[in-house]
């Protein structure tokens, strides 16, 4: 029996880098990742369930929340799920506070690539103990 498929959720507003960070998961296999959208913050924890995800990519900069707040929100919300921060903002200062706040990597949107993106994820999956990233 296959492994079963890594439940992403992808919390972000921007409709091309939706797209593009999307089309970067489809390179991670056939059905490895199945990925749900949200376009607010406060629309993704009301509609979801945070135990129906493997990890969270999460835009710090939302319509309805923004930087550190958002992030910190969405660790309240649902402490258990392993997150990590897609930003337009190449800053070491709010990688840091991101870090410091529970997000398991911060990657740069202008600077990400396939490979930069499968790992983040299988690395925070694996701290997290679930362990289910698929490679082929």
């Amino acid at each position: 029996m296959p492994p079963k498929s890594l439940q992403l959720l992808l919390i972000e507003d921007s409709p091309a880098d939706a797209r593009y960070i999307e089309l970067m998961l489809g390179r991670m296999g056939n059905g490895a990742v199945s990925v749900t959208r949200s376009e607010r913050l406060d629309n993704a924890l009301s509609r979801f369930d945070g135990d129906a995800f493997d990890v969270v990519l999460l835009d710090l900069s939302l319509p309805d929340s923004h930087w550190i707040e958002t992030l910190s929100t969405l660790r309240q919300s649902w402490p258990a799920v392993p997150v990590v921060v897609l930003t337009g903002f190449d800053d070491k200062r709010l990688a840091g506070r991101s870090i410091q706040h529970g997000a398991s990597a911060f990657l740069v949107k202008g600077k990400l690539d396939p490979d930069g993106l499968k790992k983040a994820i299988a690395d925070a999956v694996g701290k997290n103990g679930a362990g289910r990233v698929r490679t082929a």
